[in-house]
């Protein structure tokens, strides 16, 4: 058998591809195991997604009028036109829970804090001028506004 020499190591010609083996799927094993340990620390620190949230919505929970002027123990931001379930809840999370909160907010402010989230939005310039209406309960005007509204994004 015929042995070589390197480094001041002695090795037999036949056990370098034993050890090619060796090494080649040792390498695969530590692979798999990297792959496993880094999927399972992903997995539990991602946040569940947005379909998800979706479904599992929490509604608002203020006091105000529906538009058709039915009462109702709870405000609901999704009358104002452009505000759907997700930034509603958005808002509610932020301290913006009723007409009256959403009124006093400066348009500029609201679009920074929805950007903040990367939320996309309809118009929030017109929301507070929305919000004012459904605080007075002047819902014939609010349903004007909103149908003007659609007729000028159209």
């Amino acid at each position: 058998m015929k042995t070589k020499s390197c480094c001041n190591l002695n090795y037999s010609v036949n056990s370098i591809p034993t050890l090619y083996w060796i090494s080649l799927i040792s390498g695969l094993l530590l692979s798999v195991f990297l792959i496993f340990i880094t999927k399972k620390r992903n997995s539990s620190s991602v946040s569940q997604p947005t379909s998800i949230l979706k479904r599992n919505a929490v509604k608002p929970e203020i006091r105000v009028e529906k538009l058709n002027g039915e009462s109702a123990e709870k405000d609901d931001l999704t009358i104002i036109s452009g505000i759907g379930p997700v930034i509603s809840n958005f808002l509610i999370s932020q301290g913006i829970s009723s007409f009256e909160k959403l009124s006093k907010m400066q348009p500029k402010d609201l679009q920074d804090l929805l950007l903040q989230r990367n939320l996309r939005l309809n118009n929030a310039e017109t929301w507070p001028h929305q919000a004012k209406l459904a605080l007075s309960k002047q819902w014939p005007e609010l349903k004007t506004y909103i149908n003007e509204l659609k007729i000028i994004r159209k």
